[in-house]
């Protein structure tokens, strides 16, 4: 519940208050505010006489005092909230006497009055000075006093004010006065726990709530644009905010894209896709645009990994969406289900990659505290880049469990236990590899910071990197350290890939290890549009809002430039699809009318049939394809043939057994 709904709640009760008549206090607005967060006076009455409106609503009415009554004290506020029994006649800069209840509404206090013991004075006047805000107010770390409290409902002004988190469906976003973008550092948020480190919450961040004073909804307000005006500084349930009587953008929303690859690089990507569902009433809508962004924005990496998928036939859905758009975006998709049921990891793969297989990493483990570790099970891929000769490469793409609940709920210990021993299974699962001398790449959402959060230090218990502390403490695990190329790899100012409350922070990462054969990491790059887009933006045909997570691309350098192994027969259509190059255990898709009695024929390249045989009944796809099963078929051109009641298709389609 917001302010102005608890507002609106007290102001229905106010309607069967009667304040007594007698023993009012007279007072200034600042000697009621005091110097304490709560009012001494608070359940007292009090009068408070020839005040300055500076804004209103209906029920509501911001009271400050002129400026040559003000005490000038740093720690007092000249401002006050009033809430009348209801609808007023009043109007800004309107100077009023009145009679109420001192009172704390969401910790910021107020008066509760009846409309009775309002008098007008006089109207017009001048409205107190305005108190700038700018880069030496608000502090940027926590002090013993409430940075913001000494301004309670003070009429502030500013200049370019920042936008560091983009509106929400309300047009509520986060901003502050200072030039360096507030992130999220390392510890438990401010107080934090003893011998463990600490984070301050960024107090220099503001919440800015465009419509409060009747001014027009605004929800496209995005990180890259400023703000210039005039507001009420008020507190809120969720911390101190902005309540604009006027103002005015400038800029434009930030929406990058990764730069183009250079010939003998391969580029690996990683997306969380926002619950991409098959079953959703826009899901053509979503397939299309997030197609488009992994075109124009991720300029189609060589294998994109994928989190936060719903059904397993999304990612197929996506590749033939990439290929009808782009035909060099050739993907094949790899996904399976491990028994979460829910949501899933997966992965396209272009034909610059070959010798695929993907496999499901521990989805038998369970917890200590019991249940599955892993609700979505990572997934390996173990692959070749289509180099001379191939260049071997691992991946596994994990999603861990999110940082709901960690805090201050019943299931905080479950939520720390998850997490601790998600980055304990996942170091272990890196150790095998590194036992068959196999260098890898771990990326995907870790719901993790590149520090500590305090609880939990995720990525330095996978990494096996030094921890600055922890509830769970960090468990030596690899005799090989890992190194994050998230923060390795990238601009101090770049690293963030999602936005909570304001502050940005990494929780999508690329670990990864230092002796890749054949390869070196040169860079990577988060593409913009997405964690600081509006959230309008995911319903509209735009490049921008695909997922509320930024996505990235890794660009890596090779010994020998990448071939794409294509074929080139035409296809008569393309309502038959498979991945090129073929595996014998890859899926073959369908999307035909006739689903009755299709003829296949596989033929070597001189056109001997291998295998051939019927269909009778087909779904939308066939995993495996029926090849042989006594002759050892090599890794080779062949030929896969198809014949419907009225058409053929016919592919070459390179064979990897």
């Amino acid at each position: 519940m917001n302010l102005l709904q608890k507002l609106t709640i007290i102001n229905l009760l106010l309607f069967i208050w009667i304040f007594p008549v007698f023993g009012q206090i007279e007072l200034e607005i600042w000697q009621v505010q005091g110097e304490e967060e709560a009012s001494i006076y608070e359940d007292q009455d009090v009068r408070l006489s020839n005040n300055i409106i500076t804004a209103v609503t209906d029920n509501l009415i911001i009271l400050q005092t002129p400026d040559d009554r003000s005490d000038d004290n740093p720690l007092t506020s000249d401002a006050i909230l009033v809430v009348s029994n209801g609808t007023h006649t009043f109007d800004i800069g309107d100077e009023i006497s009145l009679e109420g209840e001192v009172a704390e509404l969401d910790g910021a206090t107020g008066i509760l009055v009846n409309l009775s013991d309002i008098s007008l004075q006089s109207s017009n006047n001048s409205l107190p000075a305005a108190f700038v805000l700018d880069e030496q107010f608000p502090a940027t770390s926590i002090t013993p006093f409430p940075n913001y409290e000494r301004l309670e409902n003070m009429r502030v002004a500013f200049q370019d004010l920042k936008i560091y988190a983009p509106s929400y469906e309300n047009g509520t976003c986060y901003v502050s006065p200072t030039s360096t973008r507030p992130f999220r550092e390392a510890g438990i948020a401010y107080p934090g726990r003893d011998e463990l480190p600490v984070w301050d919450t960024n107090p220099e961040l503001l919440i800015f709530a465009p419509d409060f004073f009747g001014l027009a909804d605004n929800d496209e307000l995005g990180v890259g644009m400023t703000l210039s005006g005039s507001a009420i500084l008020a507190e809120t349930n969720i911390g101190f905010g902005l309540l604009p009587t006027s103002y005015v953008i400038n800029g434009d929303f930030i929406s990058t894209s990764v730069r183009d690859k250079e010939t003998q690089e391969a580029t690996l990507g990683c997306l969380n896709a926002l619950f991409l569902d098959s079953g959703e009433f826009n899901y053509n809508f979503r397939l299309e645009k997030l197609a488009r962004y992994v075109i124009e924005k991720m300029k189609s990496p060589d294998i994109i990994a994928f989190q936060e998928i719903r059904e397993l036939d999304v990612l197929p859905d996506l590749a033939k969406e990439l290929l009808e758009m782009d035909e060099t975006a050739n993907y094949t998709a790899h996904i399976k289900d491990a028994g979460s049921g829910f949501l899933y990891n997966g992965y396209l793969v272009k034909n610059t990659v070959s010798n695929i297989s993907v496999t499901p990493l521990g989805e038998s483990e369970s917890l200590s505290i019991s249940g599955r570790t892993h609700d979505r099970p990572p997934l390996l891929l173990e692959a070749t880049l289509n180099t001379e000769p191939p260049t071997p490469i691992n991946v596994i793409n994990v999603h861990i469990r999110s940082l709901n609940g960690i805090e201050n709920s019943q299931e905080s210990n479950f939520v720390r236990t998850k997490r601790h021993e998600q980055a304990i299974s996942i170091a272990n699962m890196v150790k095998a590899l590194q036992a068959q001398n196999k260098a890898v790449f771990i990326v995907g959402d870790f719901n993790a910071f590149q520090f500590s959060d305090g609880y939990v230090d995720v990525i330095n218990q996978i990494t096996g990197q030094a921890s600055e502390g922890a509830l769970f403490p960090v468990e030596p695990i690899l005799d090989e350290p890992l190194v994050n190329y998230t923060t390795l790899a990238v601009p101090i100012e770049e690293q963030y890939s999602y936005v909570f409350q304001g502050s940005a922070q990494i929780l999508d990462h690329c670990l990864g290890s230092t002796n890749f054969e054949g390869m070196t990491v040169d860079e990577l790059q988060f593409i913009r549009g997405n964690a600081d887009a509006p959230e309008v933006f995911f319903e509209e045909d735009s490049r921008l809002r695909v997922s509320d997570h930024d996505g990235f691309v890794v660009f890596i350098d090779l010994e020998d430039e990448l071939d794409t192994m294509t074929s080139n027969l035409p296809i008569t259509n393309d309502e038959i699809f498979f991945p090129n190059p073929l595996r014998l255990e890859d899926q073959i898709f369908f999307n035909l009318e006739e689903k009755q009695n299709l003829s296949f024929r596989l033929m070597d390249i001189s056109g001997r049939v291998i295998n051939e045989g019927t269909f009778e009944s087909l779904d939308e796809a066939i995993e495996p394809f029926p090849f042989p099963e006594t002759s050892a078929l090599q890794t080779g051109v062949y030929v896969i043939q198809f014949f419907g009641k009225s058409k053929e298709w016919i592919k070459k389609v390179m064979l990897v057994n």
